[in-house]
């Protein structure tokens, strides 16, 4: 790679380099189409198509973790992945794939070294304790990222698949208000959320939980940093609610390849599928169901837990039973299986009802 800013051939051209070493500052270079080789993997950046991300090929886990890279691509990956190795910013042509020069002035327009900004409302309760940031877009997404911690008991827990003690917990979420696109009306998307970390405890206490928010805080402070993509839900997609259109739809797809083979299985999305994440007011639903009749899967869509559970229940009782299986949170990507019960009640029989064999002559 040539460090010189001035192209001589015309096989150069001018990108971004962003080393992983946060030590090392970035530096715009002109590089050779050639020495592109080296860099196998193409990530999109956001909604840019004339601008992409390059990283060496192969198991990032072999190369050391590129913090600003990941978070500056945190929209094309998916929760909890990450890059490594040295990132090449470019431009492209997306009809001819020919590379240029990547526009004067590009890194001027990110910031990728500042950390997470101060809450801009903080509030406190005996049993909780939340950290609040403003988000909003051109897009007409707006409400709160919030950091909850709370004191909970010992018991079951859903996530962890096991028994956890009494402990204090802080979660992560979006409250967001978003117009409806079927009425205009203006909803909020409940607190369902990312668990940044918990600390077992004997004994609740004001004292406890005010030191442990400071920690938690502290971790996701450091997460943020970090550019850790399981917080791309909430902080790094600056597109707001188009941006979340097209990673839910995207989800959406792979979970459709991988689960809902037949016609049936899609059927219930199918109006959701043809949606176009770009158009003003697109939506797709968070949470997605997955539910079984005779061997086949199908795929359901709903923007609560509570709605898809009772879609699911519906179905359940439907002449011909299907089965809930699991469900799939489009913005985190995490799984749960779905659990049911079935209720049997006794009433009394009328005289007309009564079996013969049991009736006295």
């Amino acid at each position: 790679m040539s460090k010189s800013s001035t192209l001589g051939a015309t096989s150069e051209f001018s990108v971004l380099l962003i080393p992983f070493d946060l030590a090392q500052e970035m530096t715009r270079s002109s590089i050779e189409k050639g020495d592109l080789q080296a860099f196998a993997r193409v990530i999109p950046y956001r909604r840019d198509t004339t601008i992409q991300g390059r990283v060496p090929g192969g198991t990032p886990n072999r190369l050391e973790r590129n913090p600003r890279a990941t978070r500056l691509l945190a929209a094309s990956l998916k929760p909890g992945e990450w890059l490594g190795g040295l990132a090449v910013i470019l431009s492209v042509n997306p009809s001819t794939g020919e590379c240029s020069d990547l526009p004067a002035g590009f890194e001027d327009t990110i910031d990728l070294t500042s950390g997470l900004p101060n809450p801009t409302g903080e509030r406190h309760a005996p049993r909780a304790i939340t950290y609040e940031w403003s988000v909003s877009s051109d897009t007409g997404a707006e409400g709160l990222v919030v950091l909850r911690i709370t004191g909970k008991s010992a018991g079951l827990d859903i996530d962890e698949g096991r028994c956890l003690p009494s402990r204090y917990e802080a979660e992560l979420a979006n409250h967001i208000w978003v117009p409806s696109p079927n009425d205009g009306s203006v909803g909020e998307i409940p607190f369902t959320g990312l668990r940044i970390c918990w600390e077992q405890t004997p004994r609740f206490s004001e004292t406890g939980m005010e030191a442990f928010a400071g920690v938690a805080l502290e971790r996701l402070r450091g997460l943020y940093l970090a550019g850790d993509t399981r917080l791309s839900p909430y902080f790094y997609n600056s597109e707001g609610r188009i941006g979340s259109v097209r990673r839910r739809l995207r989800c959406l797809h792979e979970l459709l390849a991988r689960r809902a083979y037949t016609d049936w299985g899609r059927s219930y999305v199918e109006e959701d599928l043809a949606r176009d994440p770009d158009a003003p007011g697109a939506w797709c639903p968070r949470f997605a169901g997955i539910v079984e009749e005779s061997g086949d899967e199908a795929v359901l869509l709903a923007e609560t837990e509570a709605q898809l559970a009772a879609d699911m229940a519906d179905l359940l009782n439907s002449e011909i039973p299907i089965r809930p299986v699991e469900l799939v949170d489009l913005d985190t990507e995490r799984h749960r299986a779905a659990v049911y019960e079935a209720t049997v009640r006794f009433a009394p029989l009328s005289a007309d009802a009564t079996p013969a064999a049991l009736t006295r002559s």
